[in-house]
């Protein structure tokens, strides 16, 4: 009975393991696709001066 868990328990690890790391790509994956449809509607909505302004470059006009 022991020996079986020892046997099982490096398969339940990497199995964890893979899941964690699954995890944390749709996390990246799902903020990378916020900020770039952030950016996006940044565009339509916020004109290219405001934001600069916003990003702190000074836009001299």
């Amino acid at each position: 009975m022991f020996a079986q868990v020892i046997a099982g328990y490096p398969l339940y690890a990497l199995d964890h393991l893979l899941f964690l790391r699954n995890k944390v790509i749709v996390l990246q994956n799902r903020l990378a696709f916020r900020r770039l449809a952030g950016i996006r509607t940044q565009g339509r909505r916020v004109s290219r001066a405001d934001h600069l302004i916003a990003s702190g470059n000074r836009v001299s006009d």
